[in-house]
């Protein structure tokens, strides 16, 4: 007897045996084949260095403060704090404005959470944990570039991948993490490593239009140079890199007589990039007027119109500062050894791929160096030190194949990063040692002497930017805002800090500094200027009298003395001859009660004296 089935159940059945066709029929994974989405050895091992880089500048986090050595700091984090009052324009254009936004959206989540825990009743005493104790803010900010300076290690391992080798971005990854200038900077309350982040950012998408040419790699560039511009100007010139990328995609893909395909792909990457400036600094645009008077400003005043060095001689300070510092040799120090190797190695023979990722770096180098006036402005070079960490590991790993081929060793893929790694062993070790050693700093001994052996209430000169966080009694306070108020649309007292002066209960003083604002953007160039940007304030040279504060009854000076050593010693001095003669009047005609000298790695700081001015 026949059995018939529906057409139903025909269908259905015959769908049933093609679905069991395909799952018997994909392909499987042998257990020799690697599973495509396991991550591998060489991707822990990057993980492992950012979080071993951040682990070492998280211990050193809070190191200082209260006191901020470093016043662009506090420039940062004030500004921040002040747009928090209602007013979003900074009023100055001489830096952009993202970074002060990203703290200021970071603040406002620091009230939100503590508000929710309890911690800030209300936004009353929220304002004077900043007046009375800003450490908490100093440090949100110096973890933001802590963050910053970890997702570049691993950003340069992955642009590494692409550029030469698992091994090779993992060798520059340690390079940048444990070795270089710019780690003064990893975990500082500055944009430096957040602008660095960008521009390896941008360098990355620069390099993938090169390899594909691909619609999203063009936008993606766009955006992390418009907003590594709108972190700090001077990113401006890894356009370059993004520019020969292009080139050379359309060259290899059809060539060089056919350089103007895909040209409109080129424009929107310039038009997005300009739109992400002005998402980050959108005053440049609303604030037009301010923003061309103030870059005009910054033009003028950074010329090397005034220069203390020739052109060679200023490239090979850099490049010491850079890549051998001092005690290199003694440390066996030779990263920065290698990296300079290399990079004159891929130089003298270059390929597209090298030169996509050595433009900005060396047209950058060469323009700043150009630009030099004085001493050195080190900062404004740190975003090309990655790109050159990247080549120097690229070449270093080939050095290393060549001898281990050479010797006919049987070797692991493990064993050419090992051995390249093994170079980094030593600054981890001197870094781990130097915090379990270290005990403080100098300005925090020097303050608490005073607070201790000065009595409160004395009038003291600060002779420079850098200040002890000593706190300013109600008198000195309105005196320092009235001196501003001619300069920046900034300038009134805030009403809280007036009233938190005014009922302070431990010791205060009548502190006044010799200079403040922009000063030493005030060079010849710009002594008669009809118009400084809001909140640059020229010198008044006649303050630079020791009897114009004998006159006002000061009797103490605080001087750093590495910061005005180099207006005695060195060539900079020629530059700012009424610097040095107070400098040296102060020192002939005042006798030294204490000072402070660091002594690595116990003691960080510098060195700080503590003068009694005589009266006449």
């Amino acid at each position: 007897m026949a059995y018939r089935c529906s057409p139903w159940l025909l269908n259905k059945i015959g769908c049933f045996e093609k679905l069991r066709t395909r799952i018997y029929t994909l392909p499987k994974l042998s257990p020799q084949e690697p599973n495509s989405f396991a991550i591998q050895p060489t991707t822990w091992a990057a993980l492992g260095i950012a979080a071993l880089a951040m682990i070492l500048q998280l211990l050193r986090i809070g190191e200082g403060l209260p006191i901020i050595y470093n016043v662009d700091e506090g420039f940062c984090v004030s500004t921040a704090v002040r747009l928090g009052r209602g007013d979003l324009n900074p009023h100055i254009f001489m830096w952009p404005h993202l970074f002060f936004y990203l703290l200021l959206a970071l603040y406002g989540g620091y009230f939100a959470l503590g508000y929710v825990f309890g911690l800030f009743p209300g936004l009353e005493q929220f304002k004077y944990l900043y007046i009375n104790d800003p450490s908490s803010f100093y440090i949100i900010a110096r973890v933001v570039s802590v963050i910053a300076n970890a997702m570049t290690v691993l950003l340069l391992y992955h642009l590494g991948k692409r550029y030469h080798s698992k091994q090779a971005g993992l060798v520059a990854a340690a390079f940048f993490a444990f070795f270089g200038y710019h780690l003064q900077y990893a975990g500082a309350a500055l944009p430096e490593a957040t602008m660095t982040l960008l521009v390896v950012g941008a360098a990355y998408y620069a390099y993938r239009i090169y390899e594909e040419g691909r619609l999203k790699h063009y936008i993606l560039a766009g955006i992390t140079l418009g907003l590594a511009v709108s972190t700090k100007y001077n990113a401006f010139l890894v356009f370059l890199a993004i520019v020969l990328a292009h080139f050379f995609f359309v060259a290899k893909q059809f060539s060089y007589k056919m350089l103007h395909r895909n040209f409109i792909q080129l424009l929107l990457a310039g038009g997005i990039s300009l739109g992400a400036f002005f998402i980050g600094t959108p005053f440049a645009l609303l604030d037009w007027r301010t923003f061309l008077k103030d870059i005009s400003f910054t033009t003028l005043a950074t010329t090397p119109a005034v220069v203390s060095h020739n052109f060679l001689v200023t490239a090979r300070d850099y490049l010491a500062l850079f890549f051998f510092p001092e005690g290199w040799l003694t440390q066996l120090n030779f990263i920065g050894a290698f990296i300079v190797a290399g990079v004159i190695f891929r130089l003298i023979r270059p390929r597209r791929q090298d030169l996509v990722l050595l433009i900005f770096p060396v047209v950058h180098f060469l323009f700043f160096t150009e630009q030099t006036t004085g001493d050195l402005r080190a900062r404004y070079l740190i975003p090309m030190l990655p790109l050159f960490y990247l080549v120097g590991a690229a070449s270093l790993m080939n050095a290393i194949d060549w001898i281990v081929a050479k010797a006919r060793i049987r070797a692991s893929q493990l064993l050419q990063p090992a051995l390249a790694l093994a170079f980094c062993l030593p600054l981890v070790v001197f870094e781990v040692a130097s915090y379990w050693r270290y005990e403080t700093d100098t300005g925090n001994l020097a303050r608490k002497w005073i607070e201790t052996n000065i009595p409160a209430g004395s009038r003291i000169l600060y002779t420079d930017y850098h200040a002890l966080a000593l706190k300013k009694n109600l008198q000195s306070l309105q005196e320092f805002y009235a001196d501003i108020q001619a300069h920046t649309t900034n300038a009134e007292a805030p009403k809280e800090k007036l009233a938190a002066a005014a009922n302070y209960d431990g010791p205060t003083y009548h502190i006044r500094e010799l200079y403040y604002g922009w000063n030493d953007e005030n060079r010849e160039s710009t002594l008669k200027v009809e118009y400084l940007p809001n909140g640059v304030i020229p010198i008044d040279y006649g303050k630079f009298s020791l009897q114009y504060w004998r006159e006002r009854k000061f009797e103490y000076a605080i001087v750093f003395r590495n910061h005005i050593d180099r207006y005695l010693t060195d060539k900079e001095g020629d530059q700012f001859p009424v610097l040095r003669r107070f400098y040296i009047e102060l020192l002939d005609n005042s006798s030294l009660i204490q000072e402070f000298r660091p002594v690595a790695p116990r003691i960080a700081g510098y060195h700080v004296q503590i003068f009694k001015l005589e009266q006449n």
